[in-house]
């Protein structure tokens, strides 16, 4: 019994974790060209509508975006996450396996190496 609920475990950690990292990225990652042309289109609007304040810090948004927006920096933070969900999956996996081998120092060092790499993915995603 207790083979299938670490299995179901593994699997749901897994599986949880890829869909955050995939929301995480479609939700506020956006690349530079997407993130300029939402600018420049309310800034059209700010302009349509004579809001000279909003047309201001639209502006410096643009200015930002342009000085300082990097795509390799969003593709370089996807791989860290991507890269951290696979090594929770390996942990759990070997967590799984030395369940199953009954050996408990095993178990204990299996254990602590999934929860460090749970930690890391934390990290990755709150970056």
């Amino acid at each position: 019994m207790r083979k299938k609920v670490v299995s179901q475990w593994t699997i749901g950690i897994g599986l949880g974790c890829l869909f955050m990292s995939g929301y995480s990225a479609g939700h506020n990652d956006s690349t530079c060209a997407e993130r300029r042309d939402e600018i420049l289109y309310q800034l059209e609007q700010a302009k349509q509508s004579g809001n000279r304040y909003k047309q201001s810090g639209l502006e410096t948004a643009l200015h930002n975006v342009k000085r300082y927006c990097q795509d390799d920096a969003i593709e370089r933070r996807q791989n860290k996450i991507e890269s951290a969900v696979a090594e929770v999956i390996y942990r759990s996996e070997q967590l799984e396996k030395a369940l199953k081998e009954d050996e408990p120092s095993k178990v204990m060092v299996c254990r602590e190496k999934l929860h460090h790499a749970r930690r890391q993915l934390a990290r990755a995603t709150a970056d």
